[in-house]
């Protein structure tokens, strides 16, 4: 019993001396644990971000009559612009370009190479100039045909074309001539015949002079008419029109029954209603290189200059079978290449 006293003595001793060692002294509190938290999170403003302002592709369209010419490039480079989410703009002039800012690329398509200055005072742009006459490549400035659009060219095609189809090489141009540009196309036709069939002798009468020509004096309908009428009075079967015409011109002036008696060849795409008589169209088709001509800018070559090269569209496939179409392909290839040259001016229209 006495034993059992001092056990129980004991272990209350131990008891209170182990409690009494594990409260904290006065001058060192404990702090106790409380339930965690997560610490607010610190947001750190992100530094204000100037906007980038997107890229501009400007198109300066000085094409004038060569409408398809100018829709042409105008659909290429409508999808370059969209490929490179770019903004797209187009003008008639330089001086439009004062309300445009941070281009990526500027072409210029027509005209003459009046604005040297101008492609001086933007050395870093990118440049492509598509029938501007008279125009250089430079550093970051492309050309594509340097002595213009040459409706010379286009209209030596067009002779070579309706000499080849047509019977006794009854064939004709119309055409205004007041400029350079204009007697250049008329001599080109006549030239392009010539170069098809030689001397142009019928086999038959009326034994008139061929090919032919009738010059009027404006581009309108009624002046189309006039000259048609000129030119069916010598029995001509076929005849080409100069880029001097409108293309709405050319269509009013086909669409009347005189006109359904020849077949016609030119610069502008044929309506619906006048395809049936339209022998084919002949036109400049730049706008396939400048995809190419880009890349080549951006990758830093210089003194980029390419030939004007040509192409037949809307052709009649029953005249201008594949076999024919094949045979103009190298007549083609060789004008643009100079191995066959029109024997014109294409600036003044006189022969060379």
């Amino acid at each position: 019993m006495v034993i059992k006293r001092i056990f129980s003595s004991a272990y209350l001793l131990f008891v209170l001396v182990s409690v009494t060692g594990c409260q904290p002294s006065a001058g060192n509190p404990t702090i106790q644990p409380t339930e965690s938290t997560s610490s607010p999170s610190v947001v750190i403003p992100d530094p204000t971000e100037t906007p980038v302002e997107k890229s501009s592709l400007i198109f300066i369209d000085r094409t004038g009559n060569w409408d398809i010419v100018g829709d042409a490039i105008d659909a290429e480079l409508i999808s370059m612009a969209s490929e490179r989410d770019w903004d797209y703009v187009k003008f008639e002039t330089i001086r439009d370009l004062s309300d445009v800012s941070n281009p990526a690329l500027i072409v210029v398509v027509g005209g003459e190479f009046d604005f040297e200055a101008w492609i001086e005072a933007i050395p870093k742009i990118k440049v492509i100039l598509i029938g501007v006459a008279g125009a250089r490549p430079a550093d970051g400035v492309a050309v594509i045909g340097a002595e213009g659009l040459r409706p010379d060219q286009t209209a030596f095609i067009s002779g070579y074309i309706a000499a080849m189809v047509t019977p006794n090489w009854r064939v004709g141009v119309v055409g205004i001539g007041e400029t350079g540009a204009g007697r250049a196309a008329i001599a080109g036709f006549i030239n392009g015949a010539a170069f098809y069939c030689g001397l142009c002798r019928p086999a038959y009468p009326p034994f008139g002079t061929y090919p032919a020509s009738a010059v009027v004096p404006s581009e309108s309908q009624n002046h189309i008419q006039d000259g048609r009428d000129q030119l069916a009075a010598e029995a001509i079967q076929t005849i080409g029109l100069t880029p001097e015409f409108p293309s709405e011109e050319v269509a009013l002036a086909l669409s009347d029954e005189a006109s359904a008696s020849v077949y016609w060849i030119g610069h502008t795409a044929p309506t619906e209603a006048t395809r049936n008589i339209w022998l084919a169209t002949v036109a400049p088709n730049p706008e396939m290189h400048i995809e190419t001509v880009y890349t080549q800018l951006e990758s830093g070559e210089g003194e980029i200059l390419l030939p004007m090269t040509f192409e037949i569209r809307d052709f009649n496939r029953e005249i201008l079978t594949e076999g024919k179409l094949m045979f103009l392909s190298d007549l083609i290839k060789d004008v643009e290449q100079g191995i066959i040259d029109t024997g014109i001016d294409p600036m003044s229209g006189s022969e060379r």
